[in-house]
């Protein structure tokens, strides 16, 4: 049946019997070098950075309305 099937065969015809890859847990049905390992240190290093990144960000943008205000004033203040 497999045969008729279109399952892997040699030259001969006869079917090949095909191993699983190196690191292949047939039991799992999934590779044992696929699970994901947590790492908490470098998720909240991560989490640091971005904050650090959102703050800095901030910032620049607080700065630069505060410079446009001083620059706006000066000028109405001029014009009077």
């Amino acid at each position: 049946m497999y045969r008729r099937l279109g399952g892997p065969q040699g030259r001969s015809g006869q079917v090949r019997k095909i191993s699983p890859p190196p690191g292949f847990d047939p039991r799992t049905v999934q590779p044992v070098g696929s699970r994901k390992q947590i790492n908490v240190w470098s998720d909240i290093g991560l989490l640091v950075v971005v904050v650090v990144v959102v703050v800095v960000i901030a910032a620049v943008l607080l700065i630069v309305v505060v410079v446009v205000v001083v620059v706006v004033l000066v000028v109405v203040v001029v014009a009077k």
